[in-house]
């Protein structure tokens, strides 16, 4: 969530392209090398109408595991039955969406089969260079039949006598396979299905036998021989040898080799007041100092071509500490920080000025830029010899000076007069700073910081396409949170909100809302009614969206950057022509946004062609997270740097810290040899310089020997382990060793979720499969240049694993007794609803049974029979009342029952009685109740529902008086779920009352302050408090 916020605000504050968030991870593609493959499915009357579809589909979902353009992968798809009818060539399509389009378009023929006219007809046809056939790639035919026609050799022969690759898939019972093996390449490139509905399973061996051919073909190529050639690019080959190189955002030159975003050089000196008047918090202040010179230097590189940096103190005089020659890390300008003392003498700020002027100018290079910071309370002790100092500013005006405030009390008119401007002074608990200093050294063109904060932005939200529980729960969550992170107003971002099914309409435009009533908002956002019985435009809710964007009285701005922000499910594609104008808006400058809301595959490529550049959201979950990179010898170094570089990306999308996510990492060949333990580093900065910093060793290869090392060192608490967190251990390796299920079970046992990611051709799956804690947590990829390709879905994976709730059964029992009436049994259905929402139905999480309870009691629905939430809500949309006493203790005695016959052993039961605690049969609920106390084991939930309600009874059956709930509030949801989840991963508390008195002190703020600083201040603390 955290990488979703700063990646979408930063849009909104800083400009940026267009994005696209998905809240799960998806699967990537599996091969890239460029290749020509055709197919030829049969159309025939042997083959009905409905096997059609599945070998379209089939061949759908085939070209999905590939990198589809017309630098790739190129497709070409053609029916037959004693002739070729309908299809496509090489050149006609060039995108995933457009081949699954024109495939889904081959029309069903029937007819008799030939096989000699269709495989004459890819060699003179499908494979020339006329239909886009290339000569320098690897070509491959798929042939799928389900019959039998004569044929000799030759057909097939001349196929491979051109260099084309057959494969052969005969399905049903009535194939010839000698026939098919006269058109097959060999006997291992043919296949056999026994019916089309087992078609798929042949999927994943055919696609990696493919790809493998593939990348054998092109592994001479200079962009194989040389995976980096084209440095920060992708290398696409053009011919036998030749080649293009496709830069990324802000590269050029042949070879992509040139950075023109990367920020011009500078020389800084850092300048820290150490004199009397920090004395009174020496060490905090050093602290802040610290901490903000980490912030304010984030990802510079210090060398001699880009960032020099030297580090002054002053006090009555001012000491250069470390020289620009003395700085070439960051880490030696943090340890000369932390070494500093304080100084019991006046406060001399011009003389830090001189020297860091005296620096810049004798010590400094020629032709870069140069800046000092200085960190200090702005309280000089030689007010008139500051002012005479800055008087010969004029004469260093190139010298950008910009100052950090730190101090009990502090000079904020100094501090401005010394940089000059108040726009110069920066708070010490922000990266501010940082973001100022790159957006003056990077190129306009580059910059991702804009002066400008203004922003029109429009929420689209999809009423049809998404489930009603994530509707009323995860959207106003997203919605709520980056809402707390921006600002409202004129100078600042406005929103509007469009909600849609078939079609749209404006909830409220642009002028709606301020900071003034931020709180309105906030409400506004967080409330959605279902639409089930009407099918979802996306379309529709753009063009509205941007005749909004364009309509001045609407309260559109025409200086402010244009934002849409899609949510949905996204099940609905779009066609080329939406995609047009998606595109077009873009080119508009409207940048177009997509949250998808458990988005599949599918809905990944209508997201993509709405927006282009991916993030996914960080997990911010407590978790022991450790590596085992294989070093061995079968991987050579290069390829050891890449497994680094891919567990660096991966950390990426955790929130790192000892409270959060914590980080250990080791390399192993017959041995485990270098890396580091949990408590070793805390931050993502250390981490990753951590793992860069683990050496290649080469050498033999033993799996049973780091598997143990991991139980038995990593997963300790002496090492850093935690007892109540989660444990994730990724195992990653391109060869085989001897194991048995022992190593792997014994770290299953202790609660270690392994996952195991098995990279090349050589590999033993059974081993891995011993080692992963399941066939879901095993993963392969054809080489270390593909591993990244499975970060987000190894990400998404693991996120998910560390903090689900446990499993739970639960009985709903609801009086319905002659003392309810029908606006009680809606009262309960719509806290049913509440309570139960974000709850996973499935024998793995919860299950839900309902009872009624009236003069008797009735199971209406069993654990078996509530299969989803829906059943669950039309379960209790039937119940009736009836005109009989409550006899409240056999809806108890029901509920236990239940769980005693139907309920699973070792999960959490719990019962939640909606009634208003007036039994008609007193010492019977008395003497119930009483029997219940044996078990302790089932917890008790009531929620009171009546005009006459009794608190006592409601009490007594729950135990507690705090286990009874209005019906109006989600307050026994979160008190479930907090029951439910691992304290460390719980965001329930139990009570957020708070009484907050906020004291202004009107004569001892300056006035500018009063009126800027302070509502500023005041409205960010009230953003992220609930009132």
């Amino acid at each position: 969530m955290k990488m979703l916020l700063q990646t979408f605000i930063s849009v909104l504050c800083f400009g940026v392209g267009v994005i696209t968030i998905v809240v799960n991870g998806l699967d990537s593609i599996y091969c890239q090398e460029p290749a020509d493959i055709g197919f030829l499915v049969d159309a025939s009357g042997s083959v009905n109408s409905n096997d059609f579809e599945k070998a379209k589909r089939f061949i759908i979902n085939f070209t999905k595991e590939f990198s589809i353009s017309n630098r790739a992968v190129q497709i070409s798809v053609f029916a037959f039955n004693d002739e070729v009818e309908g299809g496509f060539y090489l050149n006609s399509y060039s995108t995933e969406e457009e081949i699954s389009s024109a495939i889904l378009g081959i029309v069903f023929t029937g007819g008799n089969t030939d096989f000699d006219i269709p495989l004459n007809f890819a060699r003179t046809q499908m494979f020339v260079p006329q239909n886009g056939a290339r000569s320098y790639v690897k070509k491959i035919l798929i042939f799928i039949t389900d019959g039998d026609a004569d044929i000799t050799d030759e057909p097939g022969q001349l196929l491979r006598d051109i260099g084309v690759t057959v494969y052969t898939i005969g399905v049903g019972e009535n194939v010839n396979t000698n026939n098919l093996d006269k058109i097959a390449t060999s006997v291992n490139h043919r296949y056999i299905a026994l019916n089309f509905s087992l078609i798929d399973d042949l999927g994943q061996n055919l696609t990696s036998q493919a790809c493998i051919e593939i990348r054998e073909y092109m592994k001479d190529h200079p962009c194989q021989t040389n995976p980096d050639r084209c440095n920060f690019g992708l290398c696409w080959p053009t011919g036998n040898t030749s080649y293009r190189c496709d830069c990324d955002f802000g590269y050029t030159g042949e070879h992509c080799e040139s950075d023109n975003c990367e920020p011009s050089a500078a020389d800084i000196v850092f300048v820290i007041d150490v004199s009397a008047s920090l004395s009174s918090n020496l060490l905090n202040l050093l602290n802040h100092a610290k901490d903000h010179a980490e912030l304010a230097t984030k990802e510079w590189k210090i060398d001699n071509d880009h960032f020099q940096i030297a580090l002054v103190t002053v006090a009555e005089s001012a000491s250069t500490v470390l020289g620009f020659s003395h700085i070439a890390t960051k880490w030696a300008f943090l340890t000369g920080i932390s070494n500093l003392n304080l100084k019991n003498e006046p406060s001399n700020i011009h003389l830090g000025l001189y020297k860091a002027v005296e620096l810049l100018t004798t010590k400094g290079r020629s032709n870069v830029k140069k800046k000092i910071i200085l960190y200090s309370d702005g309280l000089p002790s030689n007010p008139s010899a500051l002012e005479q100092t800055l008087s010969y500013s004029q004469y260093y005006s190139y010298i950008d000076i910009y100052t950090v405030a730190i101090g009990i009390d502090v000079s904020h008119y100094f501090l401005a007069k010394i940089s000059r401007v108040v726009s110069n002074v920066f708070p010490y608990n922000s990266d501010a700073l940082w973001h100022c200093i790159m957006q003056n050294l990077i190129k306009p063109e580059c910059n991702a910081c804009v002066k400008s904060e203004q922003a029109d932005v429009i929420i689209l939200v999809d009423l049809s396409g998404i489930q009603h529980d994530y509707l009323n729960s995860i959207v106003p969550t997203l919605l709520v949170k980056i809402l707390s992170k921006i600002r409202l107003g004129t100078n600042a971002v406005k929103l509007a909100l469009v909600t849609f099914c078939d079609q749209a309409s404006t909830r409220f435009n642009f002028n709606a809302y301020s900071e003034n009533n931020r709180l309105d908002l906030q409400r506004s956002l967080s409330s959605y009614e279902a639409v089930t019985d009407k099918s979802s435009n996306i379309l529709e809710a753009i063009k509205l969206a941007e005749a909004l964007l364009g309509n001045p009285t609407e309260g559109a701005r025409s200086s402010a950057k244009k934002v849409i922000l899609v949510i949905s499910e996204f099940k609905n594609s779009l066609n080329e022509q939406d995609l047009r104008y998606a595109e077009e808006l873009r080119n508009n400058g409207i940048n177009i946004h997509t949250i998808g809301i458990f988005a599949d595959g599918n809905a990944f490529d209508t997201m993509s062609g709405l927006a282009s550049t991916l993030y996914h959201i960080v997990c911010q979950d407590p978790a022991d997270i450790g590596f085992l990179l294989d070093a061995s010898g079968s991987v050579v170094s290069s390829e050891f740097e890449k497994v680094k570089t891919f567990a660096i990306n991966f950390i990426k999308k955790f929130d790192i810290s000892n409270q959060a996510v914590k980080i250990s990492a080791f390399a192993f060949d017959a041995e485990v040899k270098g890396g580091f333990h949990f408590n070793h580093f805390s931050t993502e900065q250390d981490i990753s310089t951590g793992i860069r910093g683990i050496v290649y060793t080469g050498g033999g290869t033993s799996f049973d020997i780091p598997l143990t090392f991991a139980r038995e060192q990593m997963f300790l608490p002496q090492n850093g382990a935690r007892g109540y967190t989660k444990k994730i251990l990724i195992f990653i390796t391109d060869g085989d060793a001897p194991t048995t299920d022992e190593p792997g079970q014994l770290l299953r046992d202790m609660g270690v979720a392994v996952y195991a990611i098995g990279v090349g051709s050589n590999l033993n799956t059974n081993n891995l499969d011993k080692i992963a804690t399941s066939v879901n947590h095993r993963y392969m990829v054809l080489s270390f240049s593909l591993i990244n390709k499975i970060k987000d879905t190894l990400t998404s994976k693991a996120c998910k694993d560390i903090c689900e709730p446990v499993a739970v059964d639960v009985v709903f029992v609801i009086d319905v007794s002659a003392s309810m009436d029908s606006k009680f049994l809606n009262h309960a259905k719509d806290h049913t609803e509440l309570t139960t929402k974000e709850w996973q139905i499935d024998d793995y999480h919860f299950q839900i049974a309902l009872v009624t309870v009236a003069k008797s009691a009735n199971t209406v629905l069993g654990f078996s029979n509530i299969a989803t939430k829906d059943d669950l809500r039309n379960g209790i949309a039937n119940i009736n009342l009836k005109n009989e006493p409550s006899n409240i203790h056999l809806g108890l005695s029901k509920a236990f029952e239940l769980f005693n016959i139907k309920g699973r052993s070792n999960v959490k039961k719990k019962i939640i009685l909606y009634s208003d605690g007036l039994p008609s049969n007193p010492p019977a609920l008395e003497r119930t109740l009483s029997s219940l106390q044996h078990y302790s084991n089932i917890e008790i939930y009531t929620v009171a529902l009546g005009v006459d309600v009794s608190h006592y009874f409601l009490s007594r059956i729950s135990r507690d008086v705090s286990n009874v709930f209005p019906y109006n509030t989600d307050a026994l949801w979160h008190h479930i779920m907090q029951d439910l989840i691992k304290p460390e991963c719980n965001a329930c508390i139990d009570s957020e009352q708070a009484d907050v008195i906020i004291m202004v002190d009107l004569a001892g703020i300056q006035q500018d302050y009063l009126n800027s600083i302070v509502p500023t201040s005041l409205v960010k603390i009230l953003s992220q408090i609930r009132l």
